[in-house]
């Protein structure tokens, strides 16, 4: 299995999905690992539709969504959320898309 990552921006349809090289992936998780706990009730929360953020799955299953300013760390045993403000981990994440690959709207904010 390798690095992946999914834009979610779709209802109804498949969201973009796309692989990520390890290199990245390690940069990621550097910028995980920097990053503060986010206060309860920080940050907004995803809308039903359109935008809402996007996700990095590591090799060994782990699972980031970022959306806005905050990054979550999830399984189905527990979850750890983060407080990314200059939102360096989702800007990175959906930068490593392929040209053409995500709606102009998501690149635009």
């Amino acid at each position: 299995m390798r690095w992946a990552a999914v834009a979610l921006v779709y209802s109804g349809r498949p969201d973009p999905e796309w692989q990520v090289d390890d290199a990245l992936g390690e940069e990621l998780e550097q910028v995980w690992r920097s990053l503060q706990p986010a206060l309860a009730g920080t940050g907004d929360a995803p809308p039903p539709l359109g935008y809402r953020g996007c996700r990095l799955v590591a090799p060994d299953g782990r699972r980031w969504t970022a959306y806005r300013g905050r990054v979550e760390l999830g399984s189905y045993e527990s979850s750890e959320v983060r407080a990314d403000p200059e939102m360096r981990f989702e800007s990175r994440v959906l930068a490593s898309a392929a040209s053409g690959l995500l709606p102009p709207w998501v690149l635009g904010g």
